[in-house]
């Protein structure tokens, strides 16, 4: 299926072109695992102990990590453009102190 990273709009070109490299490389590791959104989405429920909808950005790269092989694990730079494409979607998506709407991740 297809990848909404991929659809995500930045600012300048050059921005734009590694952004979508990153993401695109995201999305593949991410089919290439047969890994689904609604997955880790479940696995953020479980660790959102507040119940707010929101678990820091840190804690999401974990989860995504514990299901991918090492090969496939997310680095700090791409859960940095996961952030930002997850921010332009919307200002209640990422909050100050790293918390991430993680139902978000559908839009992403």
């Amino acid at each position: 299926g297809s990848c909404k990273l991929m659809d995500e709009t930045f600012s300048s070109s050059r921005t734009s072109e590694i952004s979508e490299r990153i993401l695109l490389n995201v999305c593949s590791k991410l089919q290439r695992n047969n890994i689904k959104v609604a997955a880790l989405i479940m696995k953020c429920e479980e660790v959102d102990h507040n119940g707010d909808g929101f678990v820091h950005y840190k804690d999401i790269r974990e989860l995504m990590n514990s299901i991918l092989p090492f090969k496939d694990w997310i680095t700090e730079r791409e859960m940095v453009h996961i952030c930002s494409a997850l921010k332009s979607t919307g200002e209640t998506s990422i909050k100050d102190n790293g918390g991430v709407a993680y139902i978000r991740l559908f839009d992403v």
